[in-house]
């Protein structure tokens, strides 16, 4: 099996920028916590705890950027940057 290497693209606004949900996963998911990104389909991280699932979302982040590449640039653009910012961009779902 060959190996697929992405060149890493910088993304057009920063990890912040982007609303994260952070829910936690049941015991039967494996416990932790889930983090996705609405304005960016298919991005999502995970760990045990919150602060863990966010480090894992920045390369989960970064490499969805790199993978869209040069698509990115238009699609890519937060959901608050084409209107009103939002006043709580991290929630916590129970």
């Amino acid at each position: 099996m060959s190996e697929i290497i992405i060149p890493h693209v910088d993304s057009p606004h920063p990890f912040e920028a982007y609303v994260q949900v952070v829910e936690p996963l049941t015991i039967d998911d494996g416990g932790g916590y889930l983090i996705t990104f609405p304005d960016l389909p298919g991005c999502m991280s995970d760990g045990e705890t919150e602060a863990e699932a966010v480090a894992n979302a920045r390369e989960a982040f970064s490499v969805w950027m790199s993978a869209r590449g040069s698509d990115c640039r238009a699609a890519c653009t937060p959901a608050w940057w084409r209107g009103p910012r939002p006043k709580v961009r991290r929630r916590i779902r129970w």
